[in-house]
């Protein structure tokens, strides 16, 4: 038999096959390479697109001098919100970048108040696009220009503050801060450091047992507003003289006495021994006067006063709102008597003095806001007053600029 045709036969059989065969390495050569190209530039526009982000986060650093300047960048150089040049940064709409480009635009997060091109919260976000051929990558950064307040010192005020006597300052935190200049007297104790933006300046006998410090870095306190702090209240004290009962949602008109409290010559006032507890948002100034409150049964009380906040008598009192004990948005005066005892913050948009021999466990915070109330017209702590304070409350505060950018979350797609 002539085999020969078979073996033909068999021989374009085994050529087709690895025809095949070759022909389907080469297809999953080419797909891999491909796929490993496409790959290479899917990391290489990631890689641009971060790229994007650095750069705008360093070039948006150098802009933002506070939060008003947030919406001078969204609406663009022109100032004219939807056209080309919203949210774009020093560098322009596109930089070219490693074989491929970026471009970095500003925009205002979802903060409620229905408007894309005025900030209303401190939040916004940088959203960087890398591309390179036909790929794109977008990273999206959430950022605050606001950070939280810490309470890290007894004593903090926003001008010149004065420490004379024997008053003694003690604690973890015993320490004083002005953003101004320090002026000490007499023979307090100071347990931790005295420091100024400005210059401090001591005379008399001062113990001292931390490091004095002229110069330091100025600091942002937050703005003192009453206003931020009414939804904490019981109780409105209005200032025409009717209460209002936040829980029951209950108006008083005009009673001649509430809690206590009694409404006379344009403030409300407290002279009593017997105090209700409850937080107490009064509108004007306030003025407690009488002894209310024990060691062993303290006053639990919270009061915020839209003017400014004076005590006199013996009072023992805790706060009612979390640390927060006074928040005033004239001054606080406090004359005190051995048995005055005080727990938490004192909060004043103005300035705080305080004489006499009162005790208080807790911070005083002054806004130093220009003297609009007459009741106080410098920051002063003198007498025999003793403030302890180891750093460990946490009132609420607004949040405040202090030039930095505070990143809060992180997207890639």
């Amino acid at each position: 038999m002539d085999t020969r045709g078979s073996a033909l036969i068999y021989t374009m059989v085994i050529i087709a096959v690895l025809s095949i065969i070759g022909a389907t390495f080469a297809r999953i050569i080419t797909f891999e390479c491909r796929h490993a190209m496409w790959q290479r530039q899917w990391v290489q526009t990631f890689y641009i697109a971060e790229a994007g982000i650095a750069r705008g986060w360093n070039d948006l650093k150098g802009r933002i001098d506070g939060p008003d300047r947030l919406n001078d960048i969204l609406v663009g150089a022109d100032g004219i919100p939807n056209t080309g040049d919203d949210g774009l940064l020093g560098f322009g709409a596109s930089v070219n970048f490693g074989g491929g480009s970026y471009s970095v635009v500003v925009a205002d997060n979802d903060d409620g108040d229905g408007d894309d091109f005025s900030d209303s919260d401190g939040i916004a976000k940088i959203v960087s696009t890398g591309t390179m051929g036909k790929i794109e990558r977008t990273i999206n950064i959430m950022f605050a220009i606001s950070s939280p307040f810490v309470l890290n010192h007894a004593i903090i005020t926003g001008g010149d503050f004065k420490i004379s006597g024997n008053s003694t300052i003690r604690g973890n935190c015993g320490s004083v801060y002005t953003d101004g200049n320090l002026t000490i007297s007499g023979n307090p104790y100071v347990s931790q450091d005295v420091m100024a933006s400005g210059s401090v300046n001591i005379s008399g006998n001062p113990n001292i047992g931390g490091e004095v410090l002229s110069g330091a870095p100025p600091i942002s306190i937050p703005p003192i507003a009453p206003e931020f702090y009414r939804a904490n209240a019981d109780y409105e004290l209005r200032d025409n003289g009717d209460v209002f009962d936040v829980s029951s949602q209950t108006l008083i008109p005009s009673p001649d006495e509430f809690n206590g409290w009694r409404w006379s010559e344009n403030k409300w006032s407290f002279s009593g021994n017997t105090g209700v507890n409850g937080t107490y948002y009064i509108e004007g100034d306030a003025k407690v006067s009488g002894n209310p409150g024990t060691l062993t049964d303290p006053w639990r009380v919270t009061i915020i006063a839209t003017g400014s906040i004076q005590i006199s008598g013996n009072p023992t009192m805790q706060p009612e709102t979390t640390d927060l004990l006074f928040v005033a948005g004239g001054d606080i005066k406090i004359s005190g008597n051995p048995n005055q005892s005080y727990e938490g913050a004192m909060l004043a948009h103005e300035q705080v003095m305080i004489t006499g021999n009162p005790s208080l466990e807790g911070v005083i915070l002054a806004e130093d806001a220009a003297n609009i109330s007459s009741v106080v017209t410098e920051n002063r702590v003198s007498g025999n007053m003793t403030i302890e304070y180891n750093g460990d409350l946490a009132p609420p505060l607004p949040e405040v600029f202090n030039g930095q950018l505070r990143p809060l979350s992180w997207r890639c797609r």
